[in-house]
């Protein structure tokens, strides 16, 4: 097998299990739900973004400071990676942002803020 069929498989792996985490994930939410309810917590922390806020401030962030990594959007933005990944996930399936050669995010040239509806 050719590293070229090598690299296709292990990526459509890495999508499968990716839909499998977010599967586990909708569940976990759907199971806490009646817990938090029934102990009459906060369904979120207090002071933590919403996703659409989070995208916001990603957003606002690289208009002001152009390309940078995961991590640099972690610390100046002072969210946990796993966060930064899913925001960052989100914005570019919006089309709002890409990876560079560098690899570190930027808004993406043909961005329009509100063009479409969030996914």
């Amino acid at each position: 097998m050719n590293a070229y069929n090598q690299l296709l498989r292990l990526q459509e792996k890495r999508l499968a299990l990716k839909e499998q985490l977010a599967a586990l994930d909708d569940r976990i939410r759907a199971l806490a739900e009646p817990m938090r309810a029934a102990l009459k917590l906060p369904s979120r922390a207090p002071g933590r973004p919403r996703g659409s806020e989070g995208m916001d401030r990603v957003i606002s962030f690289l208009r002001e400071c152009g390309p940078v990594t995961v991590g640099e959007l972690g610390d100046r933005l002072g969210l946990k990676r796993v966060s930064i990944y899913k925001l960052v996930d989100r914005l570019k399936v919006k089309g709002a942002i890409r990876s560079n050669e560098q690899g570190k995010y930027e808004l993406h040239p043909e961005y329009v803020p509100g063009s479409e509806e969030d996914p």
